[in-house]
């Protein structure tokens, strides 16, 4: 395990990059090299420079994406992705706790306002939700591909990771 902590525009995606050329160099099978990162544009961006070096991979893209790329192969799975995770609970925040109501509900959410007992209500009811729609949101799909990882390691074909923005991923 490698890791490099550097500065905003110091060439950390570069290295990211030319790793991956020496690797491939050195024997290593792209289709077997994984490269994720926690946005979109960055992803974008790795592809771009992956492309102007004519370098391929396995997989580049989101972790979420990722994740969901994992599931989608698992039998049976069929959930949709919930993307509005913060208005879902701030939609159950008026409902269910009214007694907040002169708080807004963003405010309620981030603030140590609930009690223990009231936040997990709140995340029995999230969780409800979920349920009843037959969905997940996006830490769902990082917690659960992972869990498949483990009980069934074939399902991860990548022999090799490479993160980056790691900084940004909780």
């Amino acid at each position: 395990i490698v890791q490099l902590v550097a500065g905003a525009g110091s060439g950390k995606t570069t290295t990211l990059i030319q790793t991956l050329a020496n690797g491939i160099d050195h024997g290593y099978s792209p289709e077997k090299i994984c490269l994720i990162t926690f946005t979109r544009k960055a992803a974008a961006e790795m592809l771009e420079r992956m492309n102007h070096k004519n370098l391929r991979a396995g997989y580049v893209g989101t972790m979420h994406a990722l994740g969901y790329r994992i599931l989608r192969n698992k039998a049976g799975f069929n959930k949709q992705i919930l993307m509005h995770k913060e208005k879902i609970l701030h939609d159950l925040v008026r409902e269910h706790f009214k007694n907040y109501s002169h708080i807004p509900a963003s405010v309620v959410l981030r603030g140590n306002i609930l009690n223990d007992q009231e936040r997990t209500s709140l995340n029995r009811l999230y969780s409800d939700y979920k349920n009843r729609q037959n969905c997940m949101d996006l830490d769902d799909l990082i917690i659960e591909a992972t869990q498949l990882i483990i009980k069934q390691p074939t399902s991860f074909p990548y022999a090799c990771v490479m993160v980056d923005e790691f900084q940004d991923t909780s």
